[in-house]
């Protein structure tokens, strides 16, 4: 990636945290929802926006989790 090519994931990192807090474990259920009805428009941007969010909302979620003193493998 080039410096002024624009990178997404921090926006998705925000909006995975906000969804989190509004909505806890709900908040992956309410994203693969979003998921689905872009796939289901056709609009492959939206997808992508929703996956990135997705992704972002698994890390936050197992970071939130996870026992204190847990290893991932």
């Amino acid at each position: 990636m080039t410096p002024q090519e624009f990178d997404p994931t921090i926006y998705y990192r925000i909006a995975a945290r906000n969804l989190y807090r509004l909505y806890g474990q709900d908040a992956l259920m309410l994203c693969d929802r979003a998921l689905s009805k872009m796939q289901a428009l056709g609009d492959p941007e939206g997808f992508d926006i929703w996956l990135g969010i997705h992704k972002a909302l698994v890390e936050t979620t197992v970071a939130e989790e996870r026992p204190q003193g847990a290893t991932l493998h």
